[in-house]
């Protein structure tokens, strides 16, 4: 169980800001209705995924996060980090308890912290195994029911793949397993077609199908569709993500849809959503795995068919505009705050009057190492007025204060800045020992380094 702790605060913030940015996709989405294309209301899903699978990001001064603090909410995690042999706990006031009256509250919140992440591993664990189960049903059951289609829809099989300038090794084939065509295979991708299609649909009505399952090929889609899966996996406890990919596979038909009618002359465009529609009616799947794509669900129809009404072939392709916007909202959702100062309830005003004055002091250096401003550690380090090994007025060191929360990143900077590990703190015991005694694994290579 090494590091479920940082793995917790990790997933935690993920998980908000995730939820936060799914907030001003709709809002933004809302603005941009009309005048942007379903290409771009879908690309901006993108933002998302980006955002989930980051284990860090880089700061800005324009990122959304510097107003809306998310940080703070996922201070509880690193406050239940494991410090079992540490001597004092830091209070919002900067005020130290003794060891034995607080030693029993650290051990809980160290092993409600570790039953958030049980609950979570249960949880993960449950819908990966109906994840798999799903995708190996489908798999089992189209290795035992595809054959191949006939001569005329090959033809216009190969037709398509030729309009739409499509090289890749794709197949089509005939299935009586599903009730509706769909996209399947990430390898080995191809079109799976329900036995009797050619007589639910003409000619024409079956390029139009082609000519979406195509366009999910072309976009890659069911790489997509993989990815969003694994991620509600990760966030299975967070409604508003699964919302949010909902609406996002959603938006992904309708793209779908304004990629195809591209390669369809304008007087078709009607018969174009009649046969969707057809199709949705009809779309009756055995089971709904994750990993596939397809025509959509009824729930979608009435956005789909206004889309395919107001079609205007010159919103399909990106404009400067468009990318412009794309790139200045990842520059302000995918950042963090240039400092992430107030990570203790706001008892960053402390360190923020110590930036100011200019006035650094062993007491300053030490309640910044504790909040953890790097900004400002580094600053004092790089103004030499203040030794680090020396003690504070309360008889503690700088690098004692990385114990408070077991920091490593603050415990590298320090030592790295010639913090000496062996010196002895006010029991008698060396920094160094005390670092060995810890449960944090991590911190303890850190300190080996300097041994």
């Amino acid at each position: 169980m090494i590091g479920y702790d940082m793995f917790l605060k990790w997933l935690l913030d993920a998980t908000l800001k995730g939820s936060f940015i799914i907030f001003f996709i709709f809002l933004i989405k809302f603005i941009f209705k009309e005048r942007q294309g379903a290409k771009w209301h879908y690309y901006i899903w993108f933002l998302i995924i980006i955002k989930l699978m980051s284990p860090f990001s880089p700061k800005s001064e324009i990122s959304i996060f510097n107003i809306f603090h998310i940080n703070k909410t996922t201070s509880f995690i690193e406050e239940v980090k494991e410090n079992k042999d540490n001597t004092y706990l830091f209070t919002k006031d900067y005020e130290f308890a003794n060891k034995n009256n607080n030693y029993t509250k650290e051990k809980t919140k160290d092993d409600k912290n570790l039953y958030f992440f049980m609950i979570w591993a249960i949880g993960f664990t449950i819908f990966s195994f109906k994840l798999v189960k799903s995708n190996i049903k489908l798999s089992s059951n189209i290795k035992n029911n595809y054959s191949l289609p006939d001569e005329d829809i090959i033809k216009i099989f190969n037709e398509c793949k030729k309009t739409m300038n499509i090289k890749g090794n794709i197949s089509i084939y005939n299935t009586d397993f599903l009730k509706a065509p769909i996209l399947y295979g990430v390898f080995k991708p191809c079109i799976l077609l329900p036995k009797g299609i050619n007589k639910l649909l003409n000619k024409n009505e079956l390029k139009y199908v082609i000519l979406h399952e195509l366009s999910h090929f072309k976009r890659k889609d069911i790489i997509i569709f993989n990815l969003l899966s694994i991620l509600q996996t990760i966030h299975w406890f967070n409604p508003i993500i699964w919302y949010g990919f909902y609406k996002m596979r959603e938006d992904c038909e309708i793209a779908c849809d304004e990629m195809a009618l591209s390669y369809v002359k304008s007087k078709d465009y009607k018969n174009y959503g009649f046969t969707i529609v057809k199709l949705v009616e009809n779309s009756k799947y055995l089971l709904r795995p994750t990993g596939i794509a397809g025509v959509g669900y009824k729930s979608q129809l009435k956005r789909r068919i206004s889309m395919i009404k107001l079609f205007n072939k010159n919103k399909h392709k990106l404009s400067i505009l468009s990318i412009s916007v794309f790139i200045l909202l990842a520059a302000i959702f995918l950042t963090n705050p240039s400092t992430e100062k107030n990570r203790l309830n706001g008892n960053a005003n402390i360190t923020n009057q110590g930036e100011n004055s200019k006035e650094y002091t062993i007491d300053k250096l030490n309640k910044a190492v504790i909040v953890n401003d790097i900004d400002l550690v580094n600053q004092i380090i790089k103004s030499k007025s203040v030794d680090i090994n020396k003690k504070n007025s309360e008889g503690r060191y700088p690098l004692e204060e990385v114990f408070v929360m077991n920091n490593c990143d603050m415990a590298k900077i320090l030592l790295k800045a010639g913090a000496n590990p062996h010196v002895k703190t006010s029991d008698g015991v060396t920094i160094y020992k005390k670092a060995m005694k810890t449960n944090s694994q991590y911190l303890k290579k850190i300190f080996k380094g300097y041994k």
